[in-house]
C-alpha cells in the first residue's frame, strides 16, 4: 500500500490549522498522515485529529484534517492519505 499526497501545507511556529478534502466515496476508508518536507530537524509536527462529515444527499464524505506545528520555526509538510476501497458498508 502506498500513500499519495493530497495537499501541501505551511504552518508557522506554534500554529494549528485545518485542511478539508471532499468527494470521497462513502464505502471506503481513508487514512491520513502528515510528512514534514522542509523545516528544522528539531521541529515537531502532529496530525491532531480527523473529522468525517457524511453528505448523504451527495453520497460522499468530507475529511477535515487538523495539524499543529509544535516547533519554533515554520514548517512545510505534505498531507498524505491511503485509500482502502470497499472497506465500509
Amino acid at each position: 500500500m502506498e500513500f499519495q499526497t493530497q495537499f501541501q501545507g505551511v504552518l508557522g511556529a506554534g500554529e494549528t490549522r485545518w485542511w478539508s478534502s471532499w468527494g470521497w466515496q462513502i464505502n471506503e476508508m481513508v487514512l491520513w498522515g502528515v510528512v514534514p518536507i522542509a523545516g528544522l530537524p528539531s521541529d515537531n509536527l502532529s496530525l491532531d485529529r480527523v473529522e468525517i462529515q457524511h453528505n448523504a444527499g451527495q453520497a460522499f464524505n468530507v475529511y477535515i484534517v487538523y495539524v499543529t506545528n509544535h516547533g519554533s520555526s515554520p514548517i512545510v509538510f505534505d498531507g498524505v492519505y491511503v485509500r482502502i476501497p470497499g472497506t465500509l458498508l
